[in-house]
């Protein structure tokens, strides 16, 4: 897929997302997470433009909105933080999708201390029989706690 439709694709999903959110769930105080992926986002301020204007059309809290970033293709630092950084200061909550078995590391996680970290499900499934994920996720939880992120499995 070339770079301008993943683009055009990831604006379409996003609107989709929070004018269905936004029509469904006005009574309540839910978090709409977004997935998405961060090589789609060609420059934060102005790709995020399109997602505020639908959550102002369809009256949808912003800050309740949580991007959640892939961690399955390589990721330029520089424009990764770029994009944190952007979505901090409009209140958004960020997470890591699947941390585990993909390209985010320890240096990733200090770069982008995201808000919160979804462990990969391969890491968790049948921990109760591997010492070695069991000392993993330990770990994780204590660089989680640590940094003041929380960790969902």
């Amino acid at each position: 897929m070339d770079d301008e439709t993943r683009y055009r694709f990831d604006q379409a999903a996003r609107v989709a997302a929070i004018e269905v959110a936004g029509a469904q769930f006005r009574d309540r105080d839910l978090r709409l997470s977004i997935i998405f992926m961060p090589n789609a986002v060609y420059e934060p301020t102005a790709c995020i433009q399109k997602t505020l204007e639908a959550t102002k059309r369809v009256n949808f809290p912003p800050h309740n909105l949580m991007f959640e970033f892939t961690e399955d293709e390589r990721m330029d630092t520089a424009h990764i933080s770029r994009i944190v950084e952007t979505y901090r200061s409009l209140g958004f909550t960020k997470a890591l999708d699947d941390f585990g078995p993909g390209y985010a590391g320890p240096g990733l996680l200090g770069l982008l201390q995201p808000d919160i970290i979804k462990l990969d499900m391969a890491l968790i499934r049948d921990i109760h029989t591997s010492r070695a994920k069991q000392a993993i996720v330990a770990g994780m939880m204590h660089i989680a706690q640590a940094l003041d992120i929380r960790i969902l499995a």
